[in-house]
């Protein structure tokens, strides 16, 4: 019970992160950006992760490592102030490590039982899988959400590291599969109603040109007809 609050933080923490990662970057989520939430989420990043980080180390320390790889296989991804400044922020927790906690049986086995998900994640992924919204990106979430729900049985410094990633991952899944298929969707919708309006007007413009072009023969007609009454008594009052 006493590790259970510590699991909900690696979770909230997982999945407040990607949270801020979509919503600040992703034009199909821009109805829900604003400086309010994305302060809030950073806010609670910070704290879920250190909470945990002070909990065990080793999730720190893990953490630290998958982000390095995804660093070197991905260059931009600490091109925002956030994940900079988020970056040098954390790593003073460097000077406050409990290293009385760290052994390196212990550290070994970590990286032996998370090693497949490392690679996945810190270099596959951002090398091959370019594109922010695809379909093998949301393949590649669901098998990475797995490998984290294959962890929930193993010590407490995998769960961790496993419930962090779940969240991580869960919160990829939904917007992955909501840009690809109900924001697409919305996007048909919106496209056949302007096409619906479009057609509208245009048929409003071509009734009123026919309009027209009635109202402007009725005219010559009448000016023709009004033209031959008006010669027709210019000649009976000449004869």
């Amino acid at each position: 019970m006493e590790n259970f609050k510590y699991y909900i933080a690696a979770f909230l923490g997982g999945l407040v992160a990607k949270m801020y990662d979509d919503i600040s970057d992703n034009e199909k989520l821009i109805q829900y950006k604003s400086e309010f939430i994305l302060e809030l989420l950073k806010g609670l990043h910070y704290i879920f992760f250190l909470l945990v980080s002070f909990k065990d180390p080793f999730f720190y320390i893990i953490s630290v490592i998958t982000n390095g790889l995804h660093g070197i296989t991905n260059i931009s991804s600490f091109e925002k102030p956030y994940e900079l400044s988020g970056l040098l922020v954390l790593s003073l927790y460097i000077f406050y490590m409990d290293y009385t906690n760290i052994n390196f049986e212990i550290f070994y086995n970590i990286l032996k039982k998370s090693i497949v998900g490392l690679i996945l994640f810190g270099i596959i992924e951002p090398y091959f899988i370019k594109a922010e919204v695809s379909l093998i990106k949301l393949i590649s979430r669901v098998v990475l959400i797995i490998l984290c729900v294959l962890g929930l049985n193993q010590e407490n410094y995998i769960v961790y590291l496993s419930l962090y990633g779940i969240g991580y991952f869960l919160f990829s899944v939904i917007v992955q599969y909501y840009c690809l298929y109900i924001c697409q969707e919305k996007c048909e919708d919106k496209c056949e109603e302007k096409c619906e309006e479009k057609c509208e007007e245009k048929c409003e413009e071509k009734c009123e040109e026919k309009c027209e072009e009635k109202c402007e023969e009725k005219c010559e007609e009448k000016c023709e007809e009004k033209c031959e009454e008006k010669c027709q008594d210019i000649i009976e009052d000449k004869s």
